[in-house]
């Protein structure tokens, strides 16, 4: 095989995570490299640098001396800084009471105008650290090997965005990683973006084509839908830990219960996907009043236990600030909250399941739930969850919901399971091997047709002032390494000097 991978870092790559991966490099006797970093804490810092401040001073004072609007749209090398730095920052001050107590819509502009009027020495620090990584990664590339691929975990931080974003200008294909809920699955898709609640499974274009069941016989989808099925029976979260199933319930009284999966209040599966409002603390509070103010359901409410873990929190902060939630006293007795708390039994006393974006929800979909999700997650509008953009739309329905998928509702999800686990994810176990070799080998392609001739003429107007003649050549797909069609403009089309 005719591959070389440069690893960004060695801090999220080893065998404990991804097993396969290492295996096929072994496998294929793969030559590789891991990115030496002489300061390894600025891979995990989280958007929280006051402590390194002078490892940046340069940068920070030449930043200070510009205007929010120059700030705003300052490039460096031509490099959008705050679009590098953006969703990195967000991890650190949504931690913020003036962040979590506010409704932060996703918008760029918003969101600077916040950090520089509230937390501009943040702000300018990681503008600052952006900077630092976009000269590394320079350097690096103009120093290093030639790579055929980089391997690079979520794409969310400072350092994966701005590698990602230089990489854009190299042949060399850009691989993204990340873990999925089962413990022995994770992403592997070759992307110029984050990955976090952004797979290309979440997209129709990708997703109906990614099988097409009509080639497989009824024997051989059976047995592939079993395997998927198993890979949830098997699942072993590492980042949660179930306690011991509780039968009884929270509830003595016999109206119905909405259970509410809470999200990491940082989480960049929020940050990173545009919806209305990104603070997660301000539509839970949103939600529970909206709930009890039109029904006399009752409320659980499940704060995420990864926040005792999360960088910039190690602690619940969800669940502590919903403790302080200013309920009238008539309504306290229709709210639990619970942290620690066996999510199969929570199901089983639910009536309405809700949730942002968790992975969880998949759970509840595997228990024959029908999830109520509202943060446009990568498993929405596949047919098996409620799919809603605004509290208020929902609070209309709430009455219609019903709790359980019909079974050609569950036929849908065990179809997303299947597409997603067998034909999508990678396996830390040897078969995920084949699927890498796939994955590495892959060339994209861009089918052209004679009526799909426009498609050029951007290119051909690119080169006007140009001497070259251009003229179409009878090619019927191009392969596709990079995201610009010019790296390959000499198998397209004919040049006449």
């Amino acid at each position: 095989m005719k591959i070389k991978i440069l690893f960004a870092d060695n801090l999220h790559f080893h065998k404990r995570g991804f097993k396969s991966l290492f295996d096929f490099i072994e496998k294929y006797n793969i030559l590789h490299k891991f990115t030496e970093h002489s300061d390894k804490t600025l891979l995990y810092k989280y958007g929280n640098y006051k402590t390194q401040k002078a490892n940046f001073l340069n940068s920070f004072t030449l930043l200070e001396q510009y205007t929010s609007e120059d700030l705003f749209a300052y490039r460096y090398k031509a490099i959008n800084i705050f679009s590098l730095c953006k969703a990195e920052i967000l991890t650190y001050t949504m931690t913020f009471p003036n962040w979590y107590n506010n409704k932060i819509p996703y918008d760029d502009k918003f969101i600077f105008q916040k950090l520089y009027k509230e937390n501009r020495e943040e702000l300018l620090l990681n503008m600052s650290v952006a900077v630092y990584w976009v000269d590394f990664w320079m350097v690096f590339f103009k120093n290093s090997e030639k790579y055929t691929h980089c391997c690079v975990f979520s794409g969310s931080l400072i350092y994966q965005k701005s590698l990602i974003e230089i990489a854009k200008n190299t042949p060399m294909e850009v691989m993204i990683f990340e873990h999925f809920f089962t413990g022995n699955d994770y992403y592997c898709e070759h992307k110029y973006d984050h990955i976090a609640n952004n797979s290309d499974i979440k997209y129709d274009n990708y997703y109906n084509n990614v099988l097409d069941i009509k080639e497989m016989d009824v024997i051989s989808f059976e047995n592939e839908k079993i395997k998927a099925i198993n890979k949830v029976l098997n699942a072993s979260n590492k980042n949660v830990k179930q306690p011991e199933k509780v039968d009884e319930a929270l509830f003595k009284n016999n109206k119905k219960t909405v259970l509410i999966l809470g999200q990491v209040i940082n989480d960049f599966s929020i940050i990173e996907t545009k919806l209305e409002n990104i603070c997660t603390l301000i539509f839970y509070k949103e939600l529970i009043s909206k709930i009890i103010h039109n029904t006399d359901f009752n409320i659980i409410f499940k704060a995420h236990p990864w926040e005792r873990q999360k960088a910039n929190l190690k602690s619940s902060l969800t669940y502590n600030e919903l403790m302080k939630f200013n309920l009238d006293h008539k309504f306290q007795n229709r709210v639990k909250l619970v942290e620690d708390y066996n999510i199969e039994s929570l199901f089983e006393q639910s009536d309405i399941i809700t949730t942002l974006c968790s992975q969880s929800a998949l759970e509840a979909a595997f228990a024959g739930k029908k999830v109520v999700q509202f943060g446009d997650a990568f498993y929405g509008k596949k047919g098996f969850t409620y799919d809603y953009l605004t509290i208020n739309n929902f609070i209309k329905d709430i009455h219609k919901i019903k709790n359980t998928l019909s079974l050609s509702e569950y036929a849908q999800y065990e179809l997303f399971l299947l597409k997603t686990l067998s034909f999508h994810l990678v396996s830390v176990h040897p078969s995920g091997i084949a699927s890498l070799r796939d994955k590495f080998n892959k060339r994209k392609t861009i089918k052209i047709s004679n009526s799909n001739v426009y498609r050029l003429e951007a290119i051909k107007n690119k080169y006007e002032n140009s001497k070259a003649k251009i003229t179409l050549q009878e090619i019927k797909e191009i392969p596709i390494f990079g995201k610009s069609l010019l790296w390959f403009k000499h198998k397209v089309l004919k040049w006449d000097k």
